[in-house]
């Protein structure tokens, strides 16, 4: 899978992901760290990523548009998990996200 990832997350989380066999990207990276949100959806869907964000309102801002790309998964910071925490969790489960 391709992801991008927000600035919202760590740059390691990209390359936790990338350690996984995925293509990851965090958004500092490719110089749209100070991106608006619709520059982020045209880069993913142009690219076929999946935006992985702390960030509420990517979902919100989807269904309002009435879109169904790109996709994006928000990654919450529950109960300190550290950053490999987050990462195998969502790497365990992208067979579901599929």
């Amino acid at each position: 899978m391709r992801f991008l990832v927000d600035e919202n997350l760590s740059p390691r989380l990209a390359s936790l992901l990338e350690d996984a066999g995925h293509e990851a990207n965090h958004v500092a990276h490719l110089g749209l760290a100070a991106a608006d949100d619709a520059t982020l959806f045209e880069f993913a869907e142009n690219t076929g990523a999946v935006i992985i964000s702390a960030d509420t309102d990517f979902s919100a801002v989807l269904a309002r548009a009435d879109r169904s790309s790109p996709s994006a998964v928000q990654l919450r910071r529950l109960g300190g998990r550290r950053l490999e925490e987050q990462a195998r969790l969502l790497i365990d489960n992208l067979e579901l996200l599929e």
